[in-house]
């Protein structure tokens, strides 16, 4: 099974997509979402993080999905601290992954 590109605390090696996910959350947010095909448009998918509740659920896919799609094993903890703990971490984590387009993800043997 592949690994993610770049680890969860590599956010702070891409200075641009940092600040874009730090500074505007839903951009990249709504990125992620469109690329991991849970929603159609950009903006969907950054509004879903003003909605209570559903907004742990969406951020929930997107990473599941992220996971499934480059074929990445991860444990329930691991993801959980990435979602509660380090979120803007773990959203520039997957945008960088989609960055390296699909498929690409690294295997390690």
């Amino acid at each position: 099974m592949g690994e993610w590109a770049y680890g969860l605390f590599g956010c702070f090696d891409d200075l641009d997509e940092f600040f874009t996910g730090l500074l505007f959350g839903p951009v990249t947010v709504g990125r992620n979402a469109v690329s991991a095909g849970i929603s159609e448009t950009c903006c969907m998918g950054g509004a879903c993080l003003f909605v209570p509740v559903f907004n742990i659920l969406h951020l929930w896919k997107i990473r599941n999905a992220t996971l499934e799609k480059f074929g990445i094993e991860e444990g329930f903890v691991m993801k959980l601290a990435a979602l509660c703990c380090f979120n803007v971490c773990s959203q520039i984590q997957i945008a960088r992954q989609y960055k390296q387009g699909p498929g690409e993800a690294v295997a390690r043997a």
